[in-house]
């Protein structure tokens, strides 16, 4: 579902993502759970090797489509929920952001320390 957050010709189907995501989280699915970046997953794949969570996905979101997420409903209802669950949609900007510094920077090793270091405080 994640070309459902980031691709910016797939907007139309963007409040349908959100509201079936916040009701899969409603249903029980783990909001927490990671998956690592491949493969080209979207145009310019500029996050291959980062340790997406959900959340990660809404701040990409917020990144390409700007103020038209302002909008949507269910988009400011998930976020709200994640929140609530302490996942921060500031923060998750934050990592995309630490990220992009670093795999410009050629650090791209710092990502994974990053990972295991989470992995093993939680």
């Amino acid at each position: 579902m994640s070309f459902i957050f980031v691709r910016e010709d797939s907007f139309p189907l963007f409040e349908i993502g959100c509201e079936l995501t916040k009701r899969l989280l409603e249903a029980g699915c783990d909001y927490g759970a990671s998956a690592k970046i491949e493969k080209r997953v979207f145009d310019k794949n500029l996050y291959q090797g980062c340790n997406f969570r959900l959340i990660h996905w809404l701040a990409l979101a917020k990144q390409v489509h700007g103020k038209k997420t302002d909008s949507i409903e269910s988009f400011q209802e998930l976020v709200t929920w994640l929140d609530l669950k302490g996942e921060s949609l500031a923060s998750a900007q934050d990592d995309l952001s630490r990220w992009r510094k670093w795999i410009k920077s050629g650090q791209n090793h710092l990502i994974d320390e990053e990972y295991r270091k989470s992995k093993k405080t939680n």
